[in-house]
């Protein structure tokens, strides 16, 4: 497949990326200086068809396996916020106790900072301007060991991978298109297909008023459950794609059958632009998957005939 070449034109107010002359990246006193940045950039089809064949293969895959050029391509294709993943001094197994870190220990600001100091010195000395802190990071996590960064340049994507106290980097926003590789194949799209529902009979027990009970509900001691709780007074939080508005069971008929005095409340927070532009895309699911979680959490036991929730 070819691959495209770009020109990157790094000039006085777009060396990162286009901002107010208040927030610019890079402070050039001389606006007729020009850094040219000569790449190959790898098509997105190519990354999609490095990770669909790990998928294929080894039912996982991981932004390590591939190149520096290659991640720097999948994060030109993306949205160039770059998600690094940070370890203190000393420090392993993290994943095993994830939650139990505290990121505001002198230890782990340290190694936060170092990432951050060293992504500047490696963009200063390369195009000799000076570059604000607080406009490069553009967002550190108060509880886990990640933060994030505008990123452009090739050479800090290298510089990260070399330092001992980066976990991980990885493309924030950067999605594959499962439908070019589909070949027979089907794939989540991250819970969110809009294929038909495969037919389910005889994995349910039609149980009063009038409602369905997964078949796995009584080996996980679900219905058992039942008999001393069913939830009364109880809120559950989902975050996830919203709730269609379309579906009754999780709106007018909320409250059906067994399942009465309920409420259900819808917020949507999902930014889907950055700065200025940034809008909120609405409590209404747009994929389904919400809308499927919502209602296996909570569907109503009433007497339609569908599936009730486990709540």
């Amino acid at each position: 497949m070819e691959i495209k070449k770009i020109l990157t034109l790094i000039l006085a107010a777009s060396i990162l990326w286009s901002c107010s002359n208040d927030d610019e990246m890079l402070d050039m006193k001389d606006d007729s200086v020009e850094i040219v940045q000569e790449i190959e950039l790898v098509p997105k089809e190519d990354i999609d068809a490095i990770i669909i064949k790990s998928l294929q293969d080894n039912d996982e895959f991981k932004w390590s396996q591939l190149n520096d050029v290659q991640l720097w391509s999948a994060l030109m294709h993306a949205d160039s916020i770059l998600t690094v993943g940070y370890k203190a001094e000393g420090e392993s197994n993290i994943n095993e106790r994830i939650t139990s870190i505290n990121v505001e220990d002198p230890n782990w600001v340290k190694s936060r900072t170092d990432i951050v100091e060293e992504t500047r010195f490696v963009l200063e000395r390369k195009y000799q301007r000076s570059i604000n802190k607080d406009d490069l990071e553009r967002f550190s996590h108060d509880v886990l060991p990640f933060l994030e960064m505008k990123i452009l340049d090739l050479e800090v994507i290298s510089r990260l991978r070399s330092m001992e106290n980066v976990r991980y980097i990885e493309p924030l926003s950067y999605e594959v298109n499962f439908q070019t590789y589909n070949e027979g194949q089907r794939y989540s799209d991250s819970g969110c297909s809009n294929e038909p529902n495969f037919n389910i009979s005889g994995l349910y027990t039609t149980i009063s008023p009038n409602a369905k009970m997964s078949w796995n509900y009584p080996q996980m001691g679900i219905n058992q459950a039942w008999e001393y709780s069913t939830g009364a007074g109880i809120t559950i939080g989902m975050i996830d794609t919203g709730v269609s508005p379309n579906q009754e069971n999780l709106g007018g008929q909320f409250n059906s059958g067994f399942s009465q005095g309920r409420t259900v409340e819808r917020r949507g927070t999902y930014q889907t632009g950055m700065w200025w532009w940034k809008e909120y895309d609405g409590p209404d699911d747009k994929c389904g998957h919400g809308t499927s979680m919502a209602g296996v959490a909570t569907a109503p036991r009433g007497n339609d005939g569908n599936a009730v929730g486990v709540a």
